[in-house]
């Protein structure tokens, strides 16, 4: 039923408020589609209905004879029609677990566990040596543990959202589950709903919808007969009905989500470098061990053959740096604990590093610059002709408080017809932010914020800009009693006039709405150039005007008010915003807007914000203009309109009255390739196109009727909006060089599709960037997952919040800051503790392929390299890893570290050939030999652990002594247990000396490879 009625719906043009049948058949599909929920298919007898249904929400009345009976309820469940999303975005306990578990560490690590621990049966002694297996074990659980609990939290978040809605069923309103929601229910629509599946509007009253999730255009969106409902959009105002079309996985925000669990994110560099030297080590690390076990069995130099395979083991675990891998998740998750006091989740343990090394900060406007809700951001006086100086928020709170009027000197006698000249009776006078009416000289003395609040605290409840009036001003009106007394009659605002009025006890009027509707032609041009002004700086414009009479019929508005003030509204800013961006600033983070809404808005919020130095100039482009970059191969996957809108026809010679309503954007959807996802609207859009051209014109008369949301002037030229159909491999490459260019040349991007957002991001990435995003709404799912690193506002979106790597519990981004300060704490002390483990990877690696032509028993146990470990790499490394280090990140992880590892990596094999060669000179037996190695392998450690440790402090110098002193006591406490000799014996003519000469060959090594290869060590201290 639901299919046939949308394709019906689809095949009408949704422009113009109701959805003009286009053929006969359409026209009885929709009618029997209405009729199954018993509702009329005439456009004006469905409105009518659905506002008489929506009625039935404050009454005790129930909708008899409508919506969806229990048995057709049940059917449409069992063929899956339901509004349940099979494809959660949320991984399972299997799936962390899983990758988590299975991995190459893991296999390599249980591999060498099982060796060692199968020669454990006959001789158990060699237990000991699978104390290495349980830091793979800790290491797999942390990454469990932290990425279950990240789930868990997003899934609590997204539970706070609407749980419930009411619908229509066998005649009876009941409250619902939205998940329970099916295919052609009947759903009431309040203001502060969420929409949770897509529909089509059948009317109410008043009903507007935030889109801003969906498109980022922050103005909201009168919705009619006809129009489309899509999940993810807000009812903002009024109340209306609508019939559900599209549920659980079909709806257009599941689509969006769908899309983007294709793309891949990038992992970090710490990771990746550790990942590419497992898999290195990995590849190597089974012919090495078969090679080295093969050679100590053929030369008979062993005592036994279990022996051979533990020491074998020891080598290879040695090239292992699983150690590393254990503190970098540690760090990592510390990270991810601290985050969580500054109330900032971070969902995958590496994405504070990618962080730390971002260079690019896009950001999205609504609900992540801005709240989402509007502020009043002054009042500007009108004297006459004049306009006054701004009397700013701060000024008008400083008012609540004084009970005094702005400061200003001038005093003017505005005359309401100014043609006609001064009549006595109509004189009103501001002086001090003061005004008072010369018809009334007993009334009472009022500021403009005291009007104001007298006229807004009897308007009912309302969209942003109402709401933003009563948080400024109806603090000012009067209390319930003197309100009764003073304003005697409400006029509410319409749509259709644009404004909204009081009528005062004295019999005078005051109005606030758009000027171009209330004032007279002339006094319209007096003020329009500052309107002009000050829209262009990204306000919306409401005029106050003053009557001195009564309004006893709203359609019939007596002539010309007199204009006495213009009340400036803006976006709210977030209150950490600028202190935000500053700071990236201040780290030459550069800062971009990327938002559907429109650029010169878009570009004023930026200004407002902080987001560039106010002597910077601020670049912005129309990404209407610019061509969809091609996505993909399938089907009708590369044409899309561009643009966040299409317009409805202006008002033609034979309705001049008709106001149209702005279509919502349907663009984003060419990456859904069925044909049926978009509407035409032929009435509004022309085509001029050749046979053979790739690309078509559309062109969409713009709708500029101002309301209060809008006061742009009118106009009639129409906009050119570019479609691109190419799929030649030349223009996409072109298409490409035009985005990598724009995204060069400009810092706010306005009226951008969500694929579009995600074509910037790859410029910038192709441009050598690593970018990062934020964004609150289902438009901003593609770029969060293409994006380097992706933050959310926990207020936005499920799909968002799931999408993103860090989310913002509070909604504050200067919780960004203490997430910069870890990351480059994560990076700074891992770069610098990673050059103690990559020391013992690069030794133990090289002389693992030594021993197997060399004719010696290799000298180390696995027990005895894990001592080593401990108290040269692992303990210091934990220490030194947790400290404080908020300095900028340079450079890239691997070869950093490689610098600073490869001089004491090659020293270490060095020491040891000479200390086998002298050992065996001096007939040491094996375990003696073995001793002097493990010892000369523990100077190595020491010696790079001061280098790492500099500058050297007194808890640096403290840690090192205590490191130094542990390995003597448990060299000389448990020698038996760790197979070594006792020190106090004649070994020590061999490790004495070697202690000194250790250090200077190591300097001598670093100087040797940096004349060797200077471009690679230039950097190595």
């Amino acid at each position: 039923m639901m299919k046939n009625m949308e394709a019906a719906v689809n095949n009408q043009d949704l422009s113009g408020g109701y959805a003009a049948v286009e053929t006969k058949e359409n026209a009885e599909i929709f009618s029997e589609m209405l009729a199954e929920v018993n509702l009329p298919g005439e456009p004006e007898a469905c409105r009518t209905v659905a506002e008489e249904l929506c009625s039935h929400l404050s009454t005790d009345r129930e909708p008899s004879g409508f919506g969806l009976s229990t048995a057709v309820v049940e059917r449409l469940t069992a063929e899956g029609k339901i509004n349940t999303q099979t494809d959660s975005n949320l991984r399972t306990n299997r799936q962390i677990i899983s990758e988590n578990l299975f991995t190459v560490f893991n296999l390599v690590n249980v591999l060498l566990a099982a060796a060692v621990f199968l020669v454990s049966l006959s001789e158990p002694r060699y237990l000991v040596n699978l104390a290495f297996i349980f830091v793979a074990i800790i290491n797999t659980a942390i990454g469990i543990i932290q990425e279950i609990r990240a789930r868990n939290m997003v899934a609590r978040l997204t539970i706070l959202t609407q749980p419930t809605c009411s619908v229509i069923r066998d005649g009876r309103v009941v409250e619902i589950p939205i998940h329970e929601q099916v295919e052609g229910d009947l759903v009431f629509i309040r203001s502060g709903d969420q929409i949770s599946a897509d529909g089509i509007c059948l009317g109410g009253k008043g009903l507007e919808m935030d889109e801003s999730l969906l498109t980022g255009e922050s103005d909201s969106v009168r919705k009619d007969f006809g129009q489309p409902l899509l999940s993810g959009t807000f009812a903002i105002a009024g109340r209306g009905l609508a019939i559900l079309t599209r549920v659980g996985d079909g709806t257009v925000s599941a689509r969006i989500v769908a899309e983007a669990k294709r793309i891949k994110k990038n992992p970090s560099q710490i990771f990746n470098a550790l990942d590419k030297l497992i898999k290195i080590i990995s590849l190597t690390i089974v012919p090495i061990g078969i090679l080295l076990l093969g050679s100590r069995l053929y030369s008979r130099n062993y005592l036994s053959v279990s022996d051979v395979i533990v020491s074998t083991v020891g080598a290879l675990v040695g090239m292992i740096p699983e150690g590393l891998v254990l503190l970098t998740s540690i760090s990592f998750a510390v990270g991810v604990i601290n985050m969580a006091r500054h109330r900032a989740l971070v969902q995958t343990l590496p994405s504070i590093e990618t962080l730390a090394r971002v260079d690019v900060l896009c950001l999205d406007k609504t609900g992540t610059i801005t709240t989402g809700a509007m502020d009043v951001l002054g009042i500007y006086p009108v004297y006459g002709n004049d306009i006054g100086s701004l009397i700013s928020r701060e000024e008008i709170e400083r008012m609540k408080t004084s009970g005094t009027g702005a400061e200003t000197s001038a005093v003017v006698n505005a005359v309401a017809n100014t043609e006609a000249g001064t009549a006595a009776s109509s004189e009103i006078s501001i002086e001090s932010g003061y005004v008072t009416s010369a018809a009334t000289p007993t009334a009472e003395q009022r500021t403009l914020p005291e009007l104001i609040g007298a006229l807004v605290a009897v308007q009912p409840e309302g969209n942003a800009t109402q709401e933003a009036l009563n948080a400024a001003f109806a603090t000012f009106a009067p209390g319930p009693e003197r309100a009764d007394r003073l304003v005697i009659k409400q006029i509410p605002f319409s749509s259709a006039r644009k404004w909204q009025a009081v009528v005062f006890a004295d019999g005078s009027s005051l109005l606030l709405g758009a000027a171009e509707l209330m004032l007279s032609r002339n006094a319209l041009q007096l003020l329009l150039p500052e309107i002009n002004r000050l829209a262009a700086e990204g306000m919306r414009i409401l005029t106050l005007a003053y009557l001195p009479e009564p309004i006893d019929d709203p359609s019939q508005l007596p002539d010309d008010p007199q204009a006495i003030a213009l009340i400036a509204i803006g976006d709210q800013i977030r209150s950490d915003a600028p202190e935000t961006f500053a700071y990236f600033r201040e780290q030459q983070v550069e800062l971009k807007v990327i938002s559907g809404d429109n650029p010169v808005t878009v570009a004023a919020v930026a200004r407002r914000a902080g987001l560039t130095a106010a002597d910077t100039e601020l670049s912005y482009i129309d990404m209407s203009t610019v061509p969809e970059e091609p996505v993909g191969e399938e089907p009708g996957a590369a044409l899309g309109v561009s643009g966040t809108h299409l317009i409805a026809a202006p008002p033609t010679e034979e309705d001049p009255d008709f106001l149209p309503s702005a279509m919502f954007d349907f663009s984003f959807l060419e990456i859904f390739p069925t044909p049926d996802t978009a509407p035409t609207a032929k009435s509004a859009l022309s085509s001029s196109a050749e046979d053979n051209a790739e690309t078509a014109v559309l062109t969409a008369a713009v709708d500029e009727a101002v309301d209060p949301e809008s006061d742009e002037p009118a106009s009639d030229e129409p906009a050119t909006v570019e479609v691109s159909n190419a799929t030649d491999e030349d223009e996409a490459a072109a298409i490409r060089r035009t985005y990598d260019d724009i995204v060069a040349e400009n810092t706010v991007f306005g009226r951008v599709s969500p694929t579009q957002k995600r074509s910037l991001l790859r410029a910038l990435q192709r441009n050598g960037h690593t970018v990062a995003m934020t964004g609150d709404g289902v438009n901003d799912v593609l770029a969060l997952k293409e994006a380097d690193f992706s933050v959310a506002m926990a207020s936005g979106a499920a799909a968002t919040r799931n999408s993103a790597d860090l989310v913002l519990i509070d909604n504050n981004m200067s919780a960004m800051i203490p997430a910069v300060y870890e990351g480059r704490r994560i990076i700074n002390n891992i770069e610098r503790v990673a050059t103690l483990f990559l020391v013992k990877t690069i030794y133990s690696s090289i002389l693992s392929v030594l021993f197997i032509f060399l004719p010696w028993r290799y000298p180390i146990y696995p027990v005895q390299m894990t001592v080593i470990s401990s108290f040269t790499i692992g303990i210091p490394a934990f220490i030194l890893a947790l400290k404080s280090n908020r300095d900028r990140v340079k450079g890239k992880f691997l070869p950093k570290v490689l610098r600073r590892a490869l001089p004491a990596g090659v020293t270490a094999v060095i020491m040891i050939i000479l200390t086998q060669i002298v050992s065996r000179a001096l007939e040491f037996t094996p375990r003696e030999i073995s001793t002097v190695c493990v010892l000369q392998f523990a100077f190595v450690g020491l010696v790079v652990l001061w280098r790492v440790s500099r500058p050297i402090n007194l808890e640096r110098l403290l840690l090192w002594f205590a490191c130094a002193a542990a390995i003597v006591l448990a060299f000389t406490l448990f020698p038996d247990l760790l197979n070594m000799s006792n020190l106090f014996t004649h070994i020590y003519r061999i490790y004495l000396p070697a202690f000194p000469l250790t250090i200077i060959m190591y300097r001598l090594m670093q100087e040797l490879l940096l004349r060797l290869f200077p471009k690679f060590f230039a950097n190595h201290n």
